[in-house]
């Protein structure tokens, strides 16, 4: 009876430390997807970041770009009045 006993409770503990293996082998598994999705959001966030400053660098861009044509539209009526007779 004893040794049914202390063969049974071997098994049982054979049993739960396996199931304890398997427990932390899910749990590293689950460790490393959560360090991978930390990593990827932060990448994105960053990106994003970087999104509203190619926002303001468009604005400008448009800003040098509108003053740009008014000068250019001074230097044609600074030419036209220095040479009145070169062709348009």
């Amino acid at each position: 009876m004893w040794v049914l006993a202390i063969v049974l409770a071997l098994v049982v503990t054979g049993i739960v430390a396996v199931l304890l293996l398997l427990i932390i082998r899910t749990a590293a598994d689950i460790e490393a997807g959560c360090a991978e999705i930390w990593a990827r959001g932060q990448r994105v966030a960053n990106n994003t970041i970087h999104l509203a400053n190619l926002h303001r660098t468009e604005e400008a861009t448009q800003r040098i770009l509108g003053r740009a044509g008014r000068i250019l539209g001074h230097v044609k009526e600074l030419d036209a009045h220095v040479n009145p007779e070169a062709p348009r």
